[in-house]
């Protein structure tokens, strides 16, 4: 953006919940903006997903009921159940829109789709993109946003949503190539920018998945809830160095043939879950993984080996096809010699709250995908993800929408003017600041916590948040300062929600306090003055939160 705008719905985020947001909010007669931190559809986790969409079908003997006990139940009590159903009963529909777009799933011999089994589900429900990977979804969709008339700001970073007296009316933009700065003035404004992998040291999160979204909405008046619940896909490569960080997708552990081996050449997983070895949930394999290497049973690079010899490249090639893609390119044949796998921050499931259409607590915002909270509760299944993002992505699309055309006239009043810095060379001291920021997060927030490094990690976050204090010289600085006042702050929300839990539950592990209380409770936390505030609240629909902050009249 280089020069400021007024729309009726402004989308925040260029994955898959903001191109479906975008989308909705055309189809509903709005004039849509969607901003997004790169070129669109190659930035955010979407676009290098594994692909999976888990959607129920009668075929395969299954029913969204059965979706949304298998959801429930990996929830552990803290679950959204309105949010449940809009997802699993919303999903065939999802589905059926995606490829009319374009969208290519993986099919069987019959020509009709393929429901691959994966961990943590009851039925065969994991609808892949042809080939294995998201090109064969973000390709089109992208293709069908510009064809729609949605107005695209690339390489935008979003510094603040801003407010009138009525909500959110619209954010501060920042160009990250020229450094201009502009105000977009919206209607309604829909988050949908993604989660916050990167605040930890090893992540298999894309590298402008940060946090962001989170602290937007802390900073305009949301409150986040659950946000100690981080999932480590346990299947992250460490090696070979080549593909570092790329997972070959959860889906993979459900593979007949495919196992996990430790350092001593031991197949380890019946030791962990007797019943379902490595077709188990992510928690309970990133534990297992953890716990081999603590114990001095791990590979040379701290993890297990990925033995795929059970199987074959043709059997996986629509389940982990970027995978073998990237070890083609590299020369390494995984069939034939192991790769070594660890745990690495993958997905947050706790976010801000919303409604099944995606209505926050602070009237004209919306949020959509890994941002929000709802679905997942405390450990969330494979292939729910995507899922996740397309329905709530096309449900707070057209309830923005909706919002826009109920508003008075925009008033300009309040909303700050754009502003300029000079140009000039970030300061490299940012970069050492990221690096100790997200390797207090890795050590005191990872796998397996507990209350004296909690405390620990805390303290440090605080030292660290006081060094990116101070004025920025030029508009680089200033973005790399603002991006990292972004990260303190969520790493800080992370790290209290997680010390505040005095319990192991999903994939929140405290080493201290091994087993779960008898009472599910989210945990809320709210900025006020710069100061978290953390309260307690009873287990069940976070939607509840918003009716009660702004009115069951406002939600409907």
């Amino acid at each position: 953006m280089d020069h400021d705008l007024t729309c009726d719905v402004l989308v925040v985020g260029g994955g898959l919940a903001g191109l479906t947001a975008a989308l909705a909010a055309r189809e509903a007669g709005a004039d849509a903006v969607l901003a997004c931190a790169g070129v669109l559809g190659t930035g955010g986790d979407s676009a290098i997903a594994s692909g999976g969409f888990a959607v129920a079908d009668a075929r395969t003997g299954d029913s969204v009921a059965a979706h949304r006990a298998d959801t429930l139940r990996s929830a552990h009590g803290l679950a959204s159940p309105e949010v449940v159903d809009a997802v699993t009963t919303d999903a065939p529909d999802l589905l059926g829109r995606l490829r009319g777009l374009g969208v290519e799933v993986a099919v069987g011999e019959d020509g009709e789709i393929a429901f691959a089994p994966i961990p943590g589900h009851s039925f065969p429900r994991s609808v892949r993109c042809r080939g294995g990977g998201t090109s064969a979804l973000m390709t089109p969709l992208v293709a069908a946003v510009r064809r729609s008339g949605v107005r695209v700001a690339e390489h935008a970073f979003v510094t603040a949503l801003l407010r009138d007296t009525t909500g959110v009316r619209g954010a501060r933009v920042v160009d990250q190539r020229a450094g201009t700065r502009s105000i977009a003035r919206a209607g309604a404004v829909v988050l949908a920018a993604g989660g916050l992998g990167q605040v930890f040291a090893h992540t298999s999160n894309s590298p402008d998945v940060f946090g962001s979204g989170y602290a937007l909405a802390l900073e305009a008046g949301c409150s986040l809830v659950d946000l100690e619940f981080v999932q480590f896909t346990p299947t992250a490569l460490v090696a070979p160095q080549f593909a570092a960080g790329m997972s070959p997708g959860g889906a993979l552990m459900a593979q007949p043939g495919v196992v996990l081996r430790n350092g001593l050449g031991e197949r380890f997983m019946p030791r962990y879950d007797p019943v379902n070895a490595e077709n188990t949930t992510r928690d309970v394999l990133a534990r297992a993984i953890h716990q081999e290497v603590q114990e001095g049973r791990g590979t040379p690079h701290g993890g297990a080996f990925l033995d795929l010899s059970g199987t074959t490249r043709d059997h996986i090639a629509d389940i982990s096809g970027r995978f073998l893609r990237a070890m083609d390119d590299g020369g390494w044949d995984p069939f034939a010699a192991s790769v070594e796998v660890a745990p690495e921050a993958h997905f947050c499931m706790g976010g801000v709250p919303v409604t099944a259409d995606g209505l926050t607590e602070v009237p004209g915002l919306y949020a959509a995908g890994e941002v929000a909270v709802g679905l997942h509760g405390a450990n969330r299944l494979n292939s729910n993800a995507l899922t996740e993002a397309g329905v709530t992505g096309r449900r707070a699309g057209l309830a923005a929408a909706d919002r826009a055309r109920t508003r008075l006239p925009h008033d300009e009043a309040g909303l700050p003017a754009a502003v300029g810095l000079t140009d000039a060379a970030a300061d490299p001291r940012w970069d050492d600041l990221r690096a100790e920021l997200r390797e207090v997060v890795q050590i005191h927030g990872g796998v397996v916590r507990d209350d004296a490094g909690l405390r620990e990690g805390l303290r440090r976050l605080e030292e660290v948040e006081r060094r990116v204090e101070g004025h920025a010289s030029s508009w680089r600085d200033d973005l790399r300062r603002t991006e990292l006042v972004q990260m303190c702050l969520v790493g800080r929300v992370l790290l209290t929600a997680a010390h505040r839990r005095t319990e192991s539950r999903g994939s929140h592990f405290r080493a201290d306090h091994p087993a779960p209380v008898p009472a599910a409770m989210h945990h809320r936390v709210r900025l006020a003055g710069g100061e978290l505030l953390v309260e307690d609240v009873p287990g069940g629909s976070t939607s509840d939160l918003v009716r009660a902050s702004i009115g069951a009249g406002a939600v409907a």
